[in-house]
């Protein structure tokens, strides 16, 4: 699987871009998204965006081949959402959905939600 390492301040990370299993995951409407209320919704967001995050991550963790085993000590929504800055969090969401070829809605924010490429970016001739 194809790596990107990333340097914040000091801080290294090994990002490598989502699955097509994990794309099809992110671009999935929220369940009841609109029903929820404005704290649910942000709470909703964040944990999306972090469990984003665990599974680019832990795709960089992997060995390649066609069944790799997981990572040891893999990332995880906790481990991102109580021990990540919301600069970093911000910032390897962007990188992640760039590197996934994925659009970004709302750039510039933790909150920022994914689009699906448009037929005509991801046509193959």
């Amino acid at each position: 699987m194809r790596k990107r390492k990333l340097e914040y301040d000091g801080a290294i990370f090994v990002i490598s871009p989502l699955t097509m299993d994990q794309v099809e995951k992110y671009t999935e409407p929220i369940p009841d998204f609109n029903g929820l209320d404005i704290s649910a919704k942000r709470k909703a967001l964040r944990e999306r965006t972090a469990s984003l995050l665990a599974d680019s991550l832990n795709n960089a963790m992997l060995k390649d081949g066609p069944n790799p085993a997981p990572p040891e000590n893999p990332w995880t929504v906790q481990s991102i959402l109580s021990g990540m800055d919301l600069k970093t969090f911000g910032n390897l969401q962007e990188e992640i959905l760039k590197f996934s070829e994925l659009e970004v809605k709302k750039p510039g924010g933790a909150e920022a939600a994914v689009e699906e490429p448009s037929p005509e970016s991801v046509a193959v001739s």
